[in-house]
């Protein structure tokens, strides 16, 4: 699925949301939706439910707050 199919098809959910119209937002929950589809794959394959569970915890963390777990440092550190 690419990223403008999956803007199509979840834009009306968000659509009222102010936050919508932030680009980062947006595809911050399409590269989760995206992490979550592995996640499913790992847990169909009992040697990987540890996995699973670590990758899941760490979208959940991302999702909630992108600002503690970006990459790039903020200004001034």
């Amino acid at each position: 699925m690419t990223y403008e199919d999956w803007e199509k098809e979840v834009a009306l959910s968000f659509a009222g949301e102010p936050l919508w119209k932030v680009t980062a937002y947006r595809k911050s929950l399409f590269l989760g939706d995206l992490a979550w589809k592995d996640v499913m794959r790992l847990v169909s394959d009992r040697r990987a439910i540890s996995l699973a569970d670590h990758h899941a915890s760490r979208i959940s963390t991302v999702l909630a707050d992108p600002k503690k777990t970006a990459i790039i440092p903020s200004h001034g550190t």
